[in-house]
């Protein structure tokens, strides 16, 4: 019965799923990047199982994390195009399967691509979405902080979190504790994000530019590591 499955799966462990969008693994310093943008994740990975010859399965959100929850193909998914961002629900994913063996499963997103409209909710018993603002709103902070919340909770079952970052996602933007090339005097401002037209316009013909511009996602991946 109901009571004895409960029962079965109240040692099973808790599962944690971090995503961070557009994160570079050569950008990280277990992977040798010289910068140290990510001491918080090199430390995690010091004492973890690195996958060092995994590849994403798309170039961009939705098929990506969809394939992650689904192990399948984005080709399969009918995730093909921007008209097309749904994961339809004929599909089990990873949540749904966990809330099948009775856990409490919840999901913290930052952006609309993975949120309920576009089906990423199914299996979630809540899904929230309130930092899904935009591409330039700062999220990492909100998310963790979110997160602390529901650890602080507690559970009588095990629990399956999801939590979302896309911080390092353009637009681009300099956090004033890690700036990384304090002494451009270039084109680009220092005092607002930069978007993906500036970087495409900019960056072929100013190496100066674009050496900004790689200091800019490393001071996004700097912030996203502190929190």
């Amino acid at each position: 019965g109901l009571s004895r499955a409960s029962a079965e799966v109240k040692d099973k462990p808790n599962v944690i799923l971090i995503v961070v969008d557009t994160l570079r693994f050569d950008h990280l310093g277990f992977a040798g990047y010289p910068r140290p943008v990510s001491p918080n994740l090199d430390r995690f990975a010091a004492d973890s199982l690195i996958c060092s010859n995994a590849r994403t399965a798309a170039s961009w959100t939705s098929p990506s994390i969809g394939a992650m929850f689904t192990s399948r193909y984005p080709a399969s998914l009918e995730i093909q195009n921007m008209k097309q961002l749904r994961l339809d629900q004929r599909f089990v994913t990873m949540a749904e399967l966990l809330k099948n063996s009775f856990y409490r499963t919840y999901a913290i997103v930052s952006h609309r691509f993975v949120d309920s409209e576009m089906g990423f909710a199914q299996g979630f018993d809540f899904m929230d979405e309130e930092n899904c603002q935009g591409h330039s709103h700062i999220s990492s902070k909100s998310i963790t902080d979110k997160a602390q919340s529901f650890l602080k909770e507690g559970s009588q079952t095990p629990f399956f979190l999801f939590l979302h970052y896309f911080d390092p996602h353009y637009r681009f933007r300099l956090h004033d504790k890690f700036d990384y090339y304090p002494e451009y005097r270039g084109q680009i401002p220092r005092d607002g994000d930069i978007s993906i037209e500036a970087i495409r316009s900019k960056a072929p013909g100013n190496k100066d530019d674009l050496k900004y511009i790689k200091a800019l996602y490393d001071s996004e991946i700097r912030y996203t590591d502190h929190y």
